[in-house]
């Protein structure tokens, strides 16, 4: 079992059956927030989640071994909200990047339905509720996405809405999804911090691949889900992805990794639907191909960019 720690009057609880013990019921939604060093946005993702105006939901705040000012946010919030804000870290308060961190806060959450928000994110006050409906109305629907704003305004620069899929206010069956959004399609994937899930849903699918623990971190995961699982999607827009360059993905881009991150997936993602029996292997195969090749042609163009780089300014040496 992992170790839980929260903080009530200053009392650390160390079990999970104790801080279970001390509601008197399961809440509907179980909120998860993994954070590692998030000071800078972390309070107002948090206010974010307890402003929603469906109230019956619980937030877990994942601590991924942050070594900044984040840690104390999250356990000065779930001393101020003993009975809605849970503290949580890996045994030792390790980092064990952002799979291993939504894995432990889905190992502790008690709710039918379970939603993520990423530490730098917002939601607006509907969300929950709206969501929630929506699995009411779908009973067959395992998870609600819907559009997205890319949230460029809060630091002066202009907001992007991007919808979610290939079609919106309907369900998506399987594997629909997988063969049109990304990674493997050309359409927009849901925001981790958008889509909600049925729990049960989550845990038959296995959860997080914790092999990939920065860049890529949700795809495994989604890419399981589009093959088995209904999925709806809605034209409202619900959550603001706020885009900043110390976000993982932005680090990984400027390493130069994310196309390495991107090709070591594909390869997963054909291991593992190799070691799988399903009735859209054909399709599903093809989609995997042509994704291949586009990843293939996109690095071939960055190596090729520097080369003609070179050529140009020859040619401009030797014209001066």
């Amino acid at each position: 079992m992992y170790r839980l720690m929260v903080q009530q009057e200053a009392r650390p609880w160390g079990t999970l059956a104790h801080r279970r013990a001390s509601f008197a019921r399961n809440p509907r939604v179980s909120v998860i927030s993994h954070f590692f060093n998030a000071e800078r946005y972390f309070v107002e993702a948090i206010e974010s989640v307890l402003a929603q105006e469906f109230e019956d939901f619980e937030l877990l705040l994942v601590d991924d071994g942050a070594t900044d000012a984040s840690s104390a946010i999250a356990q000065e919030y779930a001393s101020a909200h003993p009975n809605r804000v849970c503290y949580i870290h890996h045994p030792g308060r390790e980092n064990r990047g952002i799979s291993a961190s939504r894995n432990l806060g889905l190992s502790a959450a008690r709710g039918e339905i379970v939603g993520f928000i990423d530490a730098d994110d917002r939601w607006r006050p509907n969300k929950l509720g709206d969501q929630v409906t929506l699995f009411d109305e779908h009973p067959d629907a395992s998870a609600v996405c819907g559009a997205v704003n890319y949230w460029a305004s809060w630091s002066g620069g202009r907001d992007r809405v991007y919808r979610t899929g290939h079609a919106q206010d309907r369900k998506v069956y399987p594997p629909n999804a997988l063969l049109a959004w990304y990674p493997l399609g050309n359409c927009a994937s849901p925001s981790m911090s958008d889509i909600m899930f049925r729990r049960e849903a989550a845990l038959k699918v296995g959860g997080f691949d914790e092999s990939f623990a920065r860049g890529y971190t949700e795809y495994p995961f989604l890419t399981k889900f589009y093959l088995t699982e209904i999925i709806y999607v809605s034209s409202d827009i619900w959550s603001d992805y706020r885009q900043h360059d110390e976000s993982c993905m932005a680090e990984l881009t400027r390493q130069g990794s994310d196309k390495l991150v991107r090709a070591r997936f594909l390869d997963s993602l054909e291991d593992r639907l190799a070691r799988t029996s399903h009735e859209h292997h054909i399709s599903v195969h093809l989609a995997l191909e042509r994704a291949r090749r586009r990843s293939t042609q996109r690095t071939f163009k960055d190596r090729l960019n520097p080369a003609l780089e070179r050529l140009r300014g020859l040619v401009r040496e030797r014209r001066s």
